[in-house]
């Protein structure tokens, strides 16, 4: 399964978004598979980042329960908003079509 973790956080809490997200680094059970994150401005609305998390076929919702620990420390952060999103892979979505 694929989740996409899209946050948004203003640009003054960087740093403290930054080191959080550190922390947690090497500390996710081994069914997550890969976890890439990218970070962009956001205008004037401060920073986004994009999270893309890879996880296990049949580990869906244990994942999900994972992606949500690692970011509640992360609502501490005043103006910091998440969105979790599930993504479906082009092999999949052609399955899906019967193609």
């Amino acid at each position: 399964m694929i989740f996409l973790l899209t946050v948004w956080y203003p640009g003054d809490k960087t740093k403290e978004v930054g080191k959080k997200f550190f922390d947690t680094a090497g500390k996710l059970p081994p069914f997550i598979k890969k976890w890439q994150a990218f970070g962009s401005s956001d205008g004037l609305d401060g920073m986004k980042a994009y999270h893309l998390i890879m996880t296990e076929r049949g580990k869906g919702d244990e994942a999900l329960f994972e992606i949500n620990k690692v970011i509640m420390p992360f609502l501490e952060i005043k103006g910091y908003k998440a969105k979790i999103e599930t993504l479906m892979g082009m092999t999949d979505a052609a399955k899906l079509m019967q193609l």
